[in-house]
């Protein structure tokens, strides 16, 4: 989540009053609980994804501190630890590989990872 963002909860309303009924919106980012879920739902938001973003990074070392998002496996995190934190917390944890730029960087990655967890 970018720090400083409004949370979805507070620009929720203007979205919905600003787009046609017939237009389904959906809440995928800003939730920190199911309390923040059913408030979404009771706005009028008609989903709430909750789930675990699995990705990787690379550090930029030309910067202090930057991240820069790329296919599982070609930064530092370790997936496998990231992996079994995220079970160990919610088994039926969904699991999100996003923000790549081709669909070869999102197959790759969906095998790296199916990879890794068919080992554990």
């Amino acid at each position: 989540m970018i720090q400083y963002a409004v949370p979805p909860l507070m620009v929720l309303p203007d979205i919905l009053s600003a787009v046609s009924s017939s237009v389904p919106v959906f809440v995928d980012c800003g939730i920190e609980s199911g309390m923040d879920a059913y408030k979404c739902l009771a706005l009028g938001a008609k989903a709430v994804s909750v789930s675990c973003h699995l990705k990787d990074i690379l550090l930029k070392p030309e910067y202090t501190f930057q991240l820069q998002e790329c296919a599982c496996g070609e930064g530092t995190l370790d997936i496998n630890l990231y992996a079994q934190l995220a079970t160990a917390e919610d088994p039926c944890m969904p699991m999100i590989i996003e923000h790549l730029t081709t669909d070869e960087a999102y197959v790759v990655s969906v095998q790296y990872v199916k990879d890794r967890l068919s080992n554990q």
